[in-house]
């Protein structure tokens, strides 16, 4: 049976606002209760445009996997649709990359050294679930498709040109 998109949509929605709150309250934690290295403060306006863009990117990409994948960004939910449009046309990750981002401008804005490093963190931590998960799994769900868009598209540097 078929979903309504306004179903996806709010799943998608719910998962996102969770995995985000997660992450910030983490940074928020660390920042509190660890000896952080202070930020200089004119590195606060760079951390507003910098969570602002990686924001804005991870939302499009939640979006595209919503309308045209038929699904959440979750491996819980996954897309049901093999989605390659949108920022998915530059970049095989490009949602991942943009969370990382936005929390290294939300570290910049709060000034924390130790903010940046959880940042890297999470970058590491999704780039080892995508090498060894997430993959394979999508080459054994959409086979060949899959390959041909990994030969194409990198998976984390966005491509300026798509071949």
């Amino acid at each position: 049976m078929k979903q309504p998109t306004w179903f996806i949509a709010l799943r998608t929605t719910i998962v996102g606002a969770l995995f985000t709150v997660f992450w910030i309250v983490a940074m928020l934690f660390v920042r509190r209760f660890a000896v952080d290295v202070p930020l200089p403060s004119w590195l606060s306006p760079f951390g507003i445009l910098l969570a602002a863009a990686g924001g804005a990117l991870s939302f499009s990409c939640a979006a595209v996997f919503t309308a045209r994948g038929r699904g959440a960004p979750a491996p819980f939910d996954p897309p049901r649709e093999f989605v390659t449009s949108g920022p998915y046309r530059f970049c095989r990750n490009p949602m991942a990359l943009g969370f990382c981002i936005m929390l290294a401008g939300l570290a910049l804005c709060l000034h924390s050294a130790l903010g940046l490093a959880l940042a890297a963190f999470v970058f590491l931590l999704g780039h080892v679930m995508v090498v060894a998960w997430e993959e394979r799994h999508l080459r054994t769900t959409f086979g060949d498709a899959y390959v041909d868009y990994c030969r194409r598209v990198p998976r984390w540097i966005p491509a300026l040109k798509v071949r």
